[in-house]
């Protein structure tokens, strides 16, 4: 799947032996609607008047398109914390959330007929780095997920609901790991190594991972050696 990358624009307002477990199919919204996006927004702590003040991101010139603001809802969860709702449709994009003196943004991935829920932390900042990516979905919720790269390096990445996010990635050759319960593990091959020497990388992969992927997959660690897993169970 090929993502064009698009830019939104908020203004803020203040005011195995678990292998025995049941492959159930997680709830999705279905594919091909505009996609739910919750984002928890904590705003920055600086004085003075925070009026919502309409903005547009700079990085609109970078993405070659005009942001857009949703119609969206706002709900106060504590002094400084909000929570917007808005949806969608599926794509790649840099999501901005604004207020008078400060502001975030993040490059989001959004899959077809899965629900998002972001956190943004507003301050005065942004950084801009490598961005390759790679996002799926998930035949079961519960999974903890991370990447391992060629060195044995291993990075964290985001598990939301049924679905893996990962950004700011570089050149190379990464393995998604995907763990169950009890060491039970699978691997995934993502390959961004064909993309060019230095910080520039922006490849999306979209590699969704079924129920018999997953089955197939299996694995544990005995005496430092891969073990299937179904070996294990009989």
């Amino acid at each position: 799947m090929q993502f064009n990358l698009r830019v939104i624009s908020i203004t803020l307002g203040l005011s195995l032996s678990a292998l025995q477990l049941l492959w159930a199919a997680p709830t999705r919204a279905s594919a091909g609607e505009e996609v739910p996006v919750t984002i928890n927004a904590l705003n920055c702590r600086a004085e003075g008047d925070q009026t919502p003040i309409p903005s547009y991101s700079s990085e609109a010139v970078l993405s070659k398109a005009s942001p857009t603001t949703p119609d969206f809802k706002v709900r106060d969860i504590a002094p400084g914390t909000h929570q917007l709702s808005f949806s969608i449709p599926a794509g790649r994009y840099l999501i901005s959330v604004l207020s008078s003196k400060c502001f975030a943004k993040q490059f989001v991935t959004i899959l077809p007929g899965v629900p998002r829920h972001l956190v943004f932390i507003l301050s005065g900042f942004i950084q801009i780095g490598p961005n390759c990516s790679a996002a799926g979905t998930l035949p079961i919720q519960g999974l903890s997920a991370e990447l391992v790269t060629a060195t044995g390096r291993e990075i964290p990445i985001t598990v939301d609901g049924a679905a893996y996010y990962v950004e700011d990635l570089s050149r190379g050759l990464y393995l998604l790991r995907l763990t169950m319960i009890d060491g039970i593990q699978a691997d995934f091959s993502l390959d961004f190594s064909d993309q060019g020497a230095g910080e520039f990388c922006e490849k999306h992969i979209t590699r969704n991972i079924s129920v018999e992927e997953l089955r197939e997959g299996a694995y544990t660690i005995v005496d430092g050696k891969k073990v299937d897993a179904w070996e294990m169970t009989r």
